[in-house]
């Protein structure tokens, strides 16, 4: 009796062990997508076990259907609703995480996407409100900042550099994506020039007036390059005149009175 309840057990725990994991939907499937029609979701558990799973879903929603098309499911918190993704295949477990509000960063799911051959990137929009794009790749990955540990291209294809963003099949672009200053400079704009200086004639100048040659560097004034002469002769023959005129009325005056 000892021998068969033994080996019952037994066959009850190999049962367990060998009993097939939870089918892939119908529409999708194990792997990467190896067309540009539907999007490979990745999804790295990370410390809460479960290593990297990849499908490719055959959706053209949001990140948040393509999750779910992919064969995954999802749970949210209760203060945003389910569209924040708390929980996905019950991991983290409830003893981690209550899912009442928005965890921290370290304990909680980030949501990224990707361009084919392209840089993962991480999304500021909702997983329910971004658009996926087919031949994309959507990725979830648990706690911290780092990136899913899957590179995002499909094999076989040339892939794109993804360097200068990416748009949504909607036709907008995401605004997680962040633009890098060029490392060489706009050469299309046109150098500045010098502002111009006045001379001592008042006529502007792109060059500076000259210094003068005392270690003081300070430019030469205006009336040090004139004539300073000039007013003098100008006044004594105004005084000439004025003496000239004098004594020709003083001469009149004389023979009117003689």
């Amino acid at each position: 009796m000892i021998r068969f309840l033994r080996l019952l057990a037994a066959s009850v725990l190999a049962g367990v062990l060998l009993a097939p994991q939870a089918p892939v939907p119908a529409q999708a499937a194990n792997g990467a997508c190896t067309s540009a029609n539907g999007v490979t979701v990745v999804v790295s558990f990370g410390s809460l076990g479960g290593g990297t799973v990849v499908r490719c879903a055959n959706t053209s929603g949001s990140g948040l259907d393509a999750l779910h098309v992919a064969g995954f499911s999802t749970t949210g918190t209760q203060r945003d609703g389910a569209g924040f993704v708390c929980r996905i295949n019950g991991k983290p477990g409830a003893g981690d995480e209550n899912c009442a509000n928005t965890p921290p960063t370290s304990s909680s799911w980030r949501y990224w996407y990707a361009a084919n051959g392209g840089p993962w990137k991480f999304s500021q929009s909702g997983a329910g409100d971004r658009k996926v794009t087919q031949g994309g790749f959507e990725g979830w990955s648990f706690g911290g900042s780092s990136a899913p540990g899957y590179a995002p291209k499909r094999s076989g294809s040339s892939g794109s550099s993804g360097s200068s963003g990416s748009s949504d099949s909607s036709g907008s672009t995401d605004d997680s994506v962040l633009k890098n200053p060029s490392s060489t400079g706009d050469t299309s704009l046109p150098k500045p020039k010098p502002r111009a200086q006045k001379t001592a004639a008042g006529v502007p100048s792109d060059e500076a007036p000259p210094e003068r040659d005392d270690g003081n560097s300070r430019p030469v004034a205006a009336e040090d390059s004139g004539n300073s002469a000039g007013p003098w002769v100008a006044g004594g023959i105004l005084l000439a005149l004025l003496v000239g005129v004098v004594a020709t009325q003083a001469r009149r005056a004389r023979r009117r009175t003689g």
